[in-house]
């Protein structure tokens, strides 16, 4: 047991981004910085007065795996200068202000939405990267997308409902689906959801995907 005191590291600007996965959450709700919180442990999570913090910038093509590589990073010299500062200084805890404070809690929705946004899509979809994978229903067939291989292009078809696949590729494994905003999110290598049936996409968009169809 600790004689004075335990103290947390959590990847998120606290109060905000408290729970789990803020990785996930931060790029997924398209904010433009995170951050790296040192915080005492009481007995509710992550609500522990703050004795550090540092932001973090997110970039255009943040993924979930990029954000926590550079917050182990910064979390690193973070906490090198708050173990000086406790050997050498006296450091008065700030308590969090729970009137900013929001909570999010382990993902579970990774279907992507064609009715909203393609940023917003793009963003789930960089979000999860490399944890899990989103992925879309065409029919009752079961597609995911690869996050490296995605991006945001203008419409110049005829198409305007959103959820309408406007260019198909089967040799490159590519699916171009309109989207609410009135912006294409292109989708190249993506793959049929379950592995074992991997080899088998090409043969499928190919035979089963065709320009106009809906996925709803």
């Amino acid at each position: 047991m600790p004689k004075i005191a335990t103290i947390n590291v959590h990847p998120s600007l606290l109060p905000k981004y408290r729970g789990p996965n803020p990785y996930f959450w931060v790029i997924k709700n398209q904010e433009k910085k995170s951050g790296v919180t040192f915080h005492l442990v009481d007995s509710n999570y992550d609500t522990g007065a703050i004795l550090a913090q540092e932001e973090i910038e997110i970039t255009e093509n943040e993924t979930g795996k990029s954000l926590k590589k550079k917050t182990v990073l910064k979390a690193r010299g973070v906490g090198r200068e708050l173990l000086k500062a406790l050997n050498d200084d006296i450091i008065i805890p700030l308590q969090q202000r729970e009137d900013c404070a929001t909570y999010f809690s382990t993902p579970c929705d990774l279907e992507l939405d064609f009715k909203k946004s393609a940023e917003e899509n793009l963003a789930k979809i960089r979000a999860i990267y490399n944890w899990g994978e989103t992925y879309f229903y065409h029919g009752s067939t079961i597609l995911t997308p690869n996050v490296k291989n995605i991006e945001i292009i203008e419409n110049n078809t005829n198409y305007s409902s959103a959820g309408t696949i406007v260019n198909v590729n089967y040799k490159t494994k590519m699916i171009s689906v309109l989207c609410e905003d009135g912006k294409i999110l292109k989708m190249e290598n993506i793959n049929l959801y379950r592995k074992y049936d991997r080899i088998f996409t090409s043969n499928y968009i190919k035979q089963e995907i065709h320009i106009g169809d809906l996925i709803l």
